[in-house]
C-alpha cells in the first residue's frame, strides 16, 4: 500500500517528475496575469537554495528579536511591580 502511494500522483516524494514539466506549468498559469510573466520568468531563471537577505544576516536578526523578548519580559516584570505597588495602597 505504501508503495503504491509513492507512485501516486498525489505523493509528495514525486521523485520521477522532472522540473520543465513544473516550469512550463508555472509559465502558463502566468499568462493568466500578464503582468506577473516578467517576474515569474525571473523566479524561474533564479538560482535555488538559500535565500540570503541584503539587509541583515542570521545573527543581527536574533540579536534584534532577543531585544524584543528581553525588552517585553522587562516591560511584563515593571507592570507586575507596578500592579504589587497599586494592591498595596
Amino acid at each position: 500500500l505504501g508503495a503504491l502511494w509513492i507512485y501516486n500522483g498525489s505523493s509528495p516524494v514525486e521523485w520521477w517528475r522532472m522540473n520543465s514539466p513544473m516550469i512550463k506549468e508555472k509559465l502558463a498559469q502566468a499568462n493568466l496575469y500578464p503582468s506577473d510573466v516578467e517576474s515569474v520568468k525571473e523566479f524561474v531563471a533564479k538560482v535555488k537554495g538559500m535565500v540570503e537577505s541584503d539587509d541583515k544576516d542570521g545573527y543581527g536578526r536574533r540579536e534584534e528579536m532577543e531585544k524584543k523578548k528581553t525588552d517585553h519580559e522587562a516591560q511584563k516584570m515593571w507592570l507586575k511591580m507596578k500592579n504589587e505597588v497599586v494592591a498595596e495602597l
